[in-house]
């Protein structure tokens, strides 16, 4: 069995930070910790842990990138 990260593990540590609200694969921090590579952030979790983003969660990224970028979210 191959010890190298699999496409599968990658995905898995990609979500939406807590902290800075961007959706970036996690580093991995120790064995049940993950941490944000733009922030640092740190989430604990186990190693089969994973949750698919949701279409709830673009739409509020969407909208709090644009909100600090000075842009609205609704377009005319």
């Amino acid at each position: 069995m191959s010890t190298s990260y699999s496409g599968e593990k990658i995905i898995n540590r990609q979500r939406i930070c807590g902290k800075c609200k961007s959706y970036v694969t996690h580093d991995k921090a120790s064995d049940n910790e993950i941490a944000c590579a733009l922030c640092g952030f740190r989430i604990i979790t186990s190693p089969n842990f994973s949750r698919p983003i949701s279409v709830k969660d673009i739409v509020r990224l969407v909208a709090v990138q644009n909100k600090a970028r000075g842009r609205s979210t609704v377009q005319d």
